[in-house]
């Protein structure tokens, strides 16, 4: 039995997906700009690792309290904030597919035959 690769997207396909998105793109933005502040957010602990040993522990006159509490607790803020943001991310990102699907939706619904029935129970002539 041979196993098939994986089925990549062609160009075909982006140049039917796309469009979709094209009137959320404010949404879109939004999203990639919350991707690129959680990717930057998740270099900040290794870099105050580095600040942590050379600015605090390892000082002449010895461990500066102070300035390692601070990063510290820097350091201790990051992951809650990129949680944070995580989870707006998520929430977005889930929000503008949504909204993707409703318009394709409605798309293929305002094309399908007037004497089909309803398929929504909120519709005029559900229950009647």
């Amino acid at each position: 039995m041979t196993e098939t690769p994986p089925a990549r997207a062609s160009r075909d396909t982006a140049r039917r997906v796309v469009p979709l998105f094209r009137p959320y793109k404010t949404q879109v933005t939004a999203v990639v700009a919350l991707i690129v502040v959680t990717s930057t957010l998740g270099i900040i602990n290794p870099l105050l690792i580095q600040v942590v040993f050379n600015k605090a522990l390892f000082v002449p006159g010895g461990p500066k309290i102070r300035v390692l509490v601070t990063l510290v607790a820097i350091m201790a803020a990051v992951p809650i904030v990129n949680g944070a943001i995580g989870i707006l991310q998520t929430y977005e990102t889930t929000r503008v597919g949504q909204q993707v699907m409703r318009d394709l939706r409605d798309r293929l619904y305002s094309q399908s035959s007037p004497s089909c029935p309803p398929l929504s129970p909120w519709s005029s002539s559900a229950g009647s």
